[in-house]
């Protein structure tokens, strides 16, 4: 129980956040890492409008791992807000004379945690190496989720209703929503006596939107995601300490959660529909 315990508040929050890089992992090699990202808003009634619509908008975070099949696929599974699930990483060209990729992420989320739905998602990652320790990509995600995300009793009474929005939405394709990512990574690594052990660090800034009462409100992510020897390094610190990391990490996110979940004007000043009038819904 406290491993679940554990776990889901860390990966509880919208999917936005790819954290693929567009190089290939090379045959053999592994492609580890832990990731969190921090929605901002660029004002406070875009804030307001996303708490009152119950759109998910919070802070998260996932896990994922893959090893390089071939010279230009690897295969690994990942854990976020939608569940747990496989992906692939399909390094579709290669520029000539340069160290620049194009390359597809397809993923599949099996949501484990509520709705138990299969919720497809795909990555176009653009990148290149600057050199040894870094490079830069840019990614633009496409996720499909005819019915939004219903949560566990786990969150009931911080949401207005069971069922949450997913942001993004392509009003015209309806069930598609979609985000946009630039990144860098730093890599790097650690010579030991047997063996070099690598290590990295990857930080992504993206956006997106959401609809509401006739608007357009656009959103920011904050990511930062730790790789290689670093991520196991703070797995192995926190198998170590599990009580300290459970009771940090749920006190830590109730925190965040609260935050991000308290309008910032009172909720009674909040203009009410009239009885018998539905809602302006997506269209």
């Amino acid at each position: 129980m406290r491993r679940v315990i554990l776990v889901y508040p860390f990966i509880t929050g919208c999917f936005f956040g790819t954290f693929q890089t567009a190089q290939p992992v090379k045959q053999g090699e592994i492609d580890f890492g832990l990731y969190a990202n921090f929605p901002a808003y660029l004002t406070s009634e875009s804030r307001n409008e996303a708490i009152y619509n119950s759109y998910a908008i919070v802070p998260y975070g996932g896990i994922f791992a893959g090893i390089g099949a071939t010279r230009n696929l690897s295969i690994g599974i990942s854990g976020s807000f939608l569940g747990i699930g496989p992906y692939t990483k399909w390094t579709i060209y290669k520029f000539p004379k340069y160290e620049s990729y194009i390359s597809v992420v397809p993923k599949l989320y099996i949501d484990v945690f509520s709705t138990s739905l299969l919720t497809p998602e795909i990555d176009m990652v653009i990148g290149a190496k600057a050199n040894k320790v870094l490079s830069w990509y840019i990614a633009y995600q496409v996720l499909y989720s005819g019915t939004g995300y219903k949560y566990s009793e786990m969150l009931q009474g911080v949401f207005p209703k069971d069922t949450v929005k997913i942001p993004g939405a392509i009003r015209r394709i309806p069930g598609l929503h979609h985000y946009i990512a630039f990144g860098i990574d730093l890599t790097g690594k650690f010579r030991g006596q047997k063996a070099s052990i690598p290590y990295g660090l990857r930080l992504e800034l993206g956006g997106s939107y959401f609809y509401a009462n006739g608007k357009y409100y656009p959103f920011i992510n904050l990511g930062i995601a730790i790789t290689g020897g670093t991520a196991l390094g703070v797995l192995t610190l926190a198998s170590k300490n599990p009580d300290c990391c459970l009771y940090c990490t749920a006190a830590g996110y109730s925190w965040l959660l609260k935050a991000y979940t308290t309008p910032t004007e009172d909720e009674k000043k909040k203009p009410k529909k009239e009885k018998g009038v539905k809602g302006e819904e997506e269209k």
